[in-house]
């Protein structure tokens, strides 16, 4: 059996182990702090506000340009996502009402024209 002190890849794991958990010790002991914690949240918020303030532009903009926004053409797959389901269904139904032989039984219609000969 390995020893776990020879083995790099065992080793390399303990250290990136003791690493998560130190890392996760000091911004758990840095966001308790009130002092980080407050203008935190300001920044949250305030990264918040421009996300609302850019998509707002964004979507003031397609609307300009007349183009379609992400959220319009989702609306647009999703109807078409109904439609295609609404003609499967349909197909579903007319399907049990072909039969596979009926346009092999048909005679095929019989060819009386001749294709011309020579040049005319």
């Amino acid at each position: 059996m390995a020893d776990n002190h020879l083995d790099p890849v065992a080793l390399w794991q303990e250290m990136l182990g003791r690493w998560e958990r130190q890392i996760n010790d000091f911004s758990a002991q840095i966001s308790g702090n009130e002092m980080f914690a407050g203008p935190m949240n300001q920044v949250s918020k305030a990264s918040m506000g421009a996300r609302k303030s850019f998509d707002d532009a964004m979507e003031q903009l397609a609307t300009t340009m007349m183009v379609a926004t992400q959220p319009q053409m989702q609306d647009v797959i999703e109807r078409l996502d109904r439609i295609e389901e609404q003609i499967a269904a349909i197909a579903a139904a007319i399907a049990p009402q072909d039969r596979p032989g009926t346009a092999a039984a048909q005679p095929a219609p019989r060819r009386t024209r001749k294709p011309p000969t020579g040049p005319a």
